[in-house]
Order: structure tokens, then C-alpha cells, then sequence
């Protein structure tokens, strides 16, 4: 099953499964309002000394940045996408790890570390699955990075391993593709915003459900994990990697699934091929909907109190993937849950 993660006790609906910090992450450029470090929202950010591209929730000097301050424009005007800032950090953010890391020190019995570069660096790069060109296109990537930290840094003079760097660069922007994870927030709207992106190394051992039983959400860029279905002991895990049965037919689906994360879905719904569910919601559904149109903290607790009893009562009486009752809960669910995570002003 590829990346698989079992629940080792019983989780109820709405129960947290994992916390963890991001390992590295960016914001975009128009995130002004959102610390560049912590991503938490911030209103009065204080500026790098040297460059109008970074703004921090407190004053004080990341060893990284040095190194990536002086090529920021470039990497805003070049052929690099800009999720892919995230390698150059990472990358950055690792340096005494992977300058120093000695592969015959590992031990198959060592605690898993979601904080280190090495459980970072085992993520899949998927270097077997793609083509030539993909190949060929990515490693151009790396060399575009390699070029800027070797003439327009000084990252190069402090005894680092060039060859072990050169190696590093490409692994991380092979393993980009697939795991780089994008932040969200909460606009005043009530739809969700993506302000930036990140990469963690456990919560991105999960494999993908279209019919998921786990949901991500976001507090700064510290990744919170909650059960949205009942989960029994020894059950699978599910997150979903952007497209599910209820938005999405399935042709599409697996289209996407097979290009961008190189695997077929095998998933229950595709498999008996469920329909999409229609833009029809029930009047109750919408009640609640607009009782949360406030983002009132207060309002969300007490309306998830209704929806977690409701979730209960669905998970034993209508058999999921054919009423469309799951799926209008579970968003239900996403828009409490979602209310207590990154926001914007409201």
C-alpha cells in the first residue's frame, strides 16, 4: 500500500491524530500580513535589514537567510516556480546536517524524527517513475539553484561538500513535486486561501483516500491532523491530495493522481466508481453553514458539538459514499475545524 499509516488505538470523529511543525516553509510574496518564519498572522512584521522580501513576528536574524536574501530576486524573476523556494530553504535550513551526515553512523533501529533532515531526505523522489524530459527538467532546477548559491552567496566558502551539495539540491527538488504540502488560511470570505507552502516529513507518510478518514489543517505552519471519520484500531489512514470523488469524476482523477504523484488510485470509491455528489445541500446543512458565516469562534464550537453528534448518528445508519450525507458532514466539519486554524481578518 505504498505509504501506509494504521491507527494504533481508536480515534472518534473530530480527535487529533498528529501534530507537527513544518520542517521548513515559505509564504508567498503577497503574504505580507504572515510571518515568513512561523507563517502565524502578524500585523506589524519587522523586515529584514537588507531586503524588502521577508518580514518576521520577531526581531531576530535566521542563520538561513543570510544566504537567501541575496538571491531573492532572482529567484522571483527565474524559470524556478515559486513553491519551489521551499527546496532552496530546506536545503539552507539543513546545511550542518547534510555537510555532516555520515550514512554508516545510521541504525535501523533509530527513533523517527520528524525535526531532522534525515527523515526529510527518505520522502519519495519518484526518479524511477518519470520520464527523460521530467528528469531532465528537474535537474535544471537544481543546477539553477546550485548556480545562485555558488556566485551570488558566500554559502560555499564555509567548507561545505559541493558534490554533496549538488546531490542534496536534486533530491529535494525531486521530492517537491510530490510532497510539498500548501498552507491555508481562512479568507474573510469563509473560503480557504492558500498563503504559502511547506514540507514535513510524518504527515506526509500518509496515503491518499478520495473517500479520506483523516483531514489536515493549519495553525501558523504547524500541521494538525484530525480523524473525520471513526477510526478503529489497526484501520488505514487516508488524507486526501486535492481531489476527491464528491468534486472530481474519476477519469480526472486518476489523470491527475498517475501525472503528478505517478500512482493509480485504488481507493473504494474508485473502484465502484461513485458518482459525484450535485451542489444541492440539504436546508439543514445550509442552516448551520450560515450560522458560521461570522467565524465566531464561540458559534463554531457550539454548531461542532451538533455536527460531531451528527457525524456519530451517519457513521451507523447511511451507508457512506451513496446518500451524500458523509461527505456534506465532513465539509461541515472542515468549516468548523477550519475556523479554529489560520485566518485572515474577519
Amino acid at each position: 500500500m505504498g505509504k501506509t499509516r494504521l491507527g494504533n488505538s481508536r480515534f472518534k470523529v473530530g480527535e487529533v491524530l498528529a501534530v507537527e511543525s513544518a520542517y521548513s516553509s515559505i509564504t508567498f510574496q503577497d503574504a505580507f500580513v504572515h510571518c515568513h518564519e512561523c507563517l502565524d498572522l502578524c500585523y506589524n512584521p519587522i523586515p529584514c535589514d537588507k531586503c524588502t522580501q521577508t518580514l518576521y513576528c520577531k526581531d531576530k536574524a535566521f542563520s538561513y537567510h543570510q544566504y537567501e536574501c541575496p538571491i531573492f530576486f532572482s529567484l522571483s524573476s527565474s524559470i524556478v516556480d515559486v513553491v519551489r523556494r521551499v527546496v532552496l530553504k530546506t536545503v539552507l535550513v539543513a546545511r550542518n546536517e547534510w555537510n555532516n551526515w555520515d550514512a554508516d553512523s545510521d541504525r535501523p533501529d533509530e527513533e523517527y524524527r520528524s525535526d531532522r533532515f534525515k527523515e526529510i531526505s527518505n520522502l519519495l523522489t519518484h526518479a524511477d517513475s518519470r520520464s527523460k524530459d521530467d528528469l531532465l527538467a528537474e535537474t535544471s532546477v537544481a543546477c539553477q539553484f546550485y548556480y545562485l548559491l555558488k556566485n551570488h552567496t558566500r554559502f560555499l566558502k564555509g567548507g561545505i561538500n559541493e558534490d554533496r551539495l549538488k546531490e542534496i539540491l536534486l533530491i529535494m527538488v525531486l521530492i517537491s513535486k510530490t510532497n510539498i504540502v500548501d498552507i491555508n488560511k481562512l479568507s474573510p470570505d469563509l473560503k480557504m486561501e492558500t498563503i504559502g507552502n511547506a514540507i514535513y516529513s510524518f504527515c506526509n507518510l500518509f496515503n491518499h483516500s478520495c473517500w479520506p478518514n483523516v483531514r489536515k489543517y493549519f495553525h501558523g505552519n504547524t500541521i494538525v491532523l484530525r480523524a473525520i471519520n471513526a477510526i478503529k484500531k489497526g484501520e488505514q489512514c487516508f488524507v486526501n491530495y486535492g481531489l476527491n470523488y464528491a468534486n472530481s469524476p474519476l477519469g480526472f482523477r486518476q489523470q491527475i493522481f498517475m501525472t503528478i504523484h505517478f500512482f493509480i488510485c485504488t481507493c473504494r470509491p474508485c473502484q465502484e466508481n461513485w458518482s459525484t455528489l450535485s451542489e444541492m445541500q440539504s436546508f439543514f446543512s445550509l442552516a448551520i453553514q450560515n450560522r458560521l458565516m461570522s467565524a465566531d469562534m464561540n458559534q463554531a464550537r457550539n454548531e461542532l458539538q451538533q455536527v460531531l453528534r451528527l457525524a456519530k448518528i451517519a457513521e451507523e445508519k447511511y451507508p457512506t459514499g451513496v446518500t451524500g450525507h458523509d461527505h456534506e458532514i465532513k465539509n461541515l466539519l472542515h468549516k468548523c475545524f477550519s475556523i479554529f486554524g489560520n485566518r485572515g481578518q474577519i
